[in-house]
């Protein structure tokens, strides 16, 4: 296969890649945004509210809101990281074939274009904090809904 072909392959590649990276992130922050919404609309409902549940009530939807945490973190989103991560590896191996991270190679400049540090992408080694961050996010709505919950009848 010819050198410019073989670009063009790469190319190709690395486009479907980003919009891949582009979808799984999309997925991710709206699954994200929609429970952290939601989270805190019933938490508000609760403390605005005029209704008083019962601790058989208050238990079965901490239950509820714990076991829905759990499914969406640790089934939906893992997956969706899993893929996330592999997808970054390949885009990373496909950016160093196209020399990106290499030294003056495209500009004469002392750098890759892109920094070195983008090769770790999608290992444990890598920078990227985007999903620990979305998880906090995921924990902390639920954290205060559980305490609406609990505080109910005693705070307001």
């Amino acid at each position: 296969m010819e050198d410019g072909t073989k670009v063009q392959v790469l190319l190709a590649a690395v486009e479907e890649r980003y919009k891949s990276l582009h979808i799984m992130r999309d997925r991710t922050q709206q699954t994200c945004m929609w429970i952290t919404g939601i989270f805190l609309a019933v938490a508000g409902w609760i403390i605005q509210g005029k209704v008083t549940l019962t601790p058989v009530q208050k238990a079965f939807m901490g239950t509820v809101i714990v076991i829905a945490v759990i499914v969406i973190r640790w089934f939906y989103l893992r997956d969706i990281q899993k893929g996330f991560q592999a997808q970054q590896r390949a885009v990373a191996r496909i950016e160093e074939a196209l020399q990106l991270f290499t030294p003056g190679f495209y500009d004469g400049k002392e750098s890759g274009v892109f920094p070195e540090s983008w090769k770790k992408a999608g290992r444990e080694n890598g920078e990227g904090r985007y999903f620990k961050n979305i998880y906090w996010m995921l924990y902390i709505s639920a954290g205060v809904l559980i305490i609406a919950l609990t505080s109910q009848g005693w705070i307001y």
